[in-house]
C-alpha cells in the first residue's frame, strides 16, 4: 500500500466501523503491515457512535485482522467532542464502507470519527431535527448537504486524517489517500453502483435486510426509509414497504437504539407535530423515530417475522409473521435483495 512512510514513528488511530456494517476486517491486513513495518505506532478505534459495544464474538475477526494491534471501542458517554483516542494520536485513518446514508449521502469520509468517535451530545447536535426536515440531507446526496458540511467542520481540528474506503460490489473497490479527496472518489463511483433505477414506482417491494442490519430494528428500519425518502422513491404513494428481519435483539440495545424506542412511544402524532414545529431537542438515536414517521407518510410500513414490538404499532408500523399473510400479488410488486447496496429508486 503506497504513501504509508509518512506515517514512520508515529503514532496512528485507525478507525473502523463497528458490527452494524459489513465490512471485512481481513482488509486491514496490507494497513497494517506497511505500518508496522515503518516502525508506526497504530491503534485500532472501533467507531461505535451511540451503538452497544461489540461482543467478544463480533470482535474476534477484528482481533484476528489487527496483528497484535491494540483495539479500543469509542465511548461516547465519556468522549469529549471527538474521542481522544482520535485526538491525541498524530495522524488518523479512517476506515470505512462507502455506501447509501439516510443524512449523509453516503457512509464513509470523514463521518467515522465526526460521529463514529463523537461524545453523546455531538451526536445528539448532528441529529437534531433539522436533519431531518432539511431536503437537502438526502440519501445519495454529498454536494450541498448541510449534514455533511457539518461532519467536516466537526472534524477540522484534525491535521492529518487519511482513508481507506471500500465500495462494495463483485468485486469491493478500495481507495486509499488523503479523506476528503478519496472519500469523493468513492461516494463518485458508489453513486453509480449502488442505485438500481426503475423506470416507475411500484405498488409493493418486499426487502430481506442482511446480516447484522437485522439484528435490530433500529437498523432495519432503515430499509424502508431508504427508499421511502430518496427524492425518486421507488415505491407508489399509499404502497407498501415490506422489511424482513429478526430483529433478535428487538429495537435495539444501544444508547441510540433506546432512545429512539422511547420516542416511538409518544406515537405518530405527537412526532409528525415535533417536526413540523422544529422546537424540541432531541437525544442521539430519536431522529429514526422522526425518520420513520417521514416514510410513514409516503407507504405503510409492515415488519415480518420479527419479535413482537409494541412501540411500532405506536406510530402505525404493521407486523406479521409470515409474508404470504399479506395477500398481495406477486407481478405488482418486486423482491429487493440488499437493499443497503442497491438502493431501488426511479429514474431521473
Amino acid at each position: 500500500m503506497k504513501g504509508l512512510d509518512r506515517y514512520a514513528n508515529r503514532s496512528v488511530a485507525v478507525v473502523v466501523p463497528d458490527a452494524t456494517r459489513p465490512f471485512d476486517y481481513a482488509r486491514l491486513g496490507p494497513l497494517l503491515d506497511g505500518l508496522i513495518g515503518v516502525e508506526a505506532r497504530p491503534r485500532i478505534v472501533v467507531a461505535l457512535g451511540l451503538h452497544r459495544p461489540m461482543t467478544d464474538g463480533e470482535l474476534r475477526p477484528l482481533v484476528a485482522a489487527s496483528r497484535g494491534v491494540p483495539v479500543v471501542q469509542h465511548d461516547a458517554a465519556t468522549s469529549a467532542t471527538i474521542s481522544e483516542h482520535v485526538t491525541s494520536a498524530d495522524a488518523v485513518i479512517c476506515v470505512g464502507l462507502v455506501e447509501p446514508h439516510q443524512y449523509a449521502g453516503f457512509s464513509g469520509g470523514i463521518k467515522t470519527v465526526s460521529i463514529g468517535c463523537a461524545s453523546a451530545a455531538a451526536i445528539a447536535q448532528s441529529h437534531g431535527l433539522w436533519s431531518v426536515a432539511d431536503s437537502r440531507v438526502a440519501i445519495g446526496r454529498v454536494e450541498d448537504n448541510p449534514f455533511q458540511a457539518m461532519l467536516w467542520s466537526r472534524a477540522a481540528a484534525l491535521e492529518d486524517v487519511w482513508a481507506l474506503q471500500v465500495v462494495p460490489g463483485d468485486p469491493a473497490v478500495e481507495f486509499f489517500g488523503p479523506v476528503r479527496e478519496t472519500f469523493a472518489r468513492a461516494a463518485a463511483l458508489a453513486g453509480e453502483v449502488c442505485f438500481e433505477r426503475w423506470d416507475a414506482p411500484k405498488p409493493w417491494l418486499r426487502m430481506t435486510v442482511p446480516g447484522a442490519k437485522a439484528k435490530s430494528f433500529y437498523q432495519a428500519s432503515r430499509a424502508a426509509t431508504y427508499v421511502a425518502l430518496h427524492p425518486r422513491p421507488a415505491v407508489a404513494a399509499g404502497g407498501m414497504l415490506v422489511v424482513e428481519a429478526g430483529c433478535e435483539e428487538g429495537i435495539g440495545r444501544g444508547a441510540g437504539e433506546v432512545a429512539f424506542a422511547r420516542a416511538l412511544r409518544r406515537g405518530r402524532d405527537v412526532l409528525v407535530e415535533e417536526l413540523r414545529a422544529q422546537e424540541r431537542v432531541i437525544s442521539g438515536g430519536e431522529q429514526r423515530a422522526y425518520v420513520l414517521v417521514r416514510a410513514l407518510e409516503l407507504a405503510r410500513i409492515v415488519v415480518v417475522g420479527a419479535p413482537l414490538m409494541p412501540e411500532l404499532a405506536s406510530v402505525g408500523v404493521e407486523q406479521v409473521d409470515r409474508f404470504e399473510a399479506l395477500g398481495l400479488r406477486e407481478a405488482e410488486g418486486v423482491n429487493v435483495e440488499d437493499v443497503f447496496r442497491r438502493v431501488p429508486c426511479v429514474r431521473g
